[in-house]
């Protein structure tokens, strides 16, 4: 009878802790969205995912980060419920698999398995794929037609380039801030600065950038000299691998640039593709500005607390 009862304590003690451990606690609501301890801490495990090196900071640092990218994901989820059904299924294949390729994967049987690593779970992460499809479909509808690109002028750059022996290319990394007071850009930037030198750029990148690539540790991704801006290539043009430019404005604020690593390739421009692949890369520049804007000002109408 004893031993029948010291079990039946076990049991209880057991299933009490199970239940302490997986008491689920609101923390914030967007709206009438709820964000839950456990939505952070699968939050934290996708960000993980994204950029690894998120791992560096601080548990609470990063914890306020997952809670962040949570709320921005429910701000941007209550303004496509206005136009779209958000479905998961209808997510297209060659989007899904343009992202698993950012981790060198192929097929959806292998990013399951690399997921389960993870302790993350398919769905949700196609979820999340979807949306962030769905809000670029929104900006393009809504913003494309008003964007102009002078072809003439990305011509003649073209061509100019493709004079040169060689072709420069920078792996970049991007780190997008703004500031509320022109006069506190250098304590601003300083800040930032020092936060690099501590933590790493992509890290910081995860504390302090508003930029849509923050969850990928600010990855562009390798940019050709005649794909940027004449601005932005005479700030890369001294750069060596690894260092970052001074500050650079931009429509949302300002921009510190890293250049990860830097090669060099023989010339051999196909003109009229260059052209198009510049026209392309300067539309996407104005549709992230656009995609921001258009952010802020959907959040200004939400209620979060």
């Amino acid at each position: 009878m004893i031993k029948k009862k010291t079990f039946y304590l076990i049991v209880l003690i057991f299933f009490l802790n199970l239940n302490a451990e997986s008491k689920i606690t609101i923390i914030k609501k967007v709206n009438n969205q709820i964000i839950t301890n456990l939505d952070i801490d699968v939050e934290e495990k996708y960000l993980q995912t994204l950029n690894p090196k998120i791992a560096n900071l601080d548990p609470k640092e990063f914890r306020k980060i997952a809670l962040d990218s949570l709320i921005n994901e429910k701000i941007k989820e209550i303004e496509l419920q206005r136009f779209f059904i958000i479905d998961h299924k209808e997510l297209p294949k060659d989007v899904f698999i343009s992202f698993i390729k950012k981790f060198n994967i192929d097929t959806e049987e292998e990013f399951e398995k690399f997921l389960k690593l993870q302790n993350l779970e398919l769905d949700a992460v196609k979820k999340k794929i979807y949306m962030e499809f769905l809000w670029n479909s929104l900006i393009y509808n809504k913003y494309s037609k008003g964007i102009k690109i002078d072809e003439n002028k990305i011509r003649k750059k073209v061509i100019e380039i493709s004079k040169k022996e060689k072709e420069k290319k920078f792996l970049l990394y991007e780190l997008v801030y703004n500031i509320d007071d022109i006069n506190n850009l250098q304590n601003k930037t300083s800040e930032i600065e020092k936060s690099i030198k501590d933590i790493g750029f992509e890290s910081a990148v995860g504390i302090y950038s508003i930029s849509d690539t923050a969850k990928l540790g600010g990855k562009i991704g390798w940019v050709n000299e005649g794909q940027v801006s004449n601005t932005i290539y005479n700030k890369l043009a001294g750069l060596k691998k690894g260092e970052i430019t001074d500050p650079i404005k931009t429509i949302n604020g300002y921009m510190l640039l890293m250049a990860k690593d830097i090669q060099y390739s023989d010339k051999q421009i196909d003109v009229e593709k260059e052209v198009k692949n510049l026209i392309n890369y300067e539309t996407n520049e104005k549709l992230k500005n656009f995609s921001l804007l258009h952010f802020n000002k959907v959040k200004i109408n939400q209620q979060i607390n």
